[in-house]
């Protein structure tokens, strides 16, 4: 039988201190564009489903404005930072 001495949580801690983690596309730019895009093809599989030329229009639509809102949120800096950005800022904080 093994008993646990607690050492297991201290070097799980130290051993997540070095550690860089990707975030994934998590920010307000990557949820913007996507909920936008989301809701362009529900509108789409809609108008198809129902025969109706014009929410396919404005899915279509909605599609430019969501990819052109995620562009533009990231350049404002609402995006994550970017491979190099990472990098340097890790640099920095060791």
């Amino acid at each position: 039988m093994v008993e646990d001495t607690g050492s297991h949580a201290a070097h799980g801690a130290a051993e997540h201190d070095g550690e860089i983690h990707e975030d994934h596309g998590h920010s307000v730019a990557a949820w913007t564009c996507v909920g936008i895009l989301m809701i362009a093809a529900l509108l789409i599989s809609f108008g198809v489903a129902f025969g109706n030329h014009v929410l396919d229009i404005i899915g279509v639509v909605l599609i430019v404005v969501g990819v052109a809102a995620g562009i533009v949120l990231n350049k404002a800096g609402f995006g994550t930072a970017s491979a190099p950005e990472r990098q340097s800022a890790a640099r920095e904080s060791v």
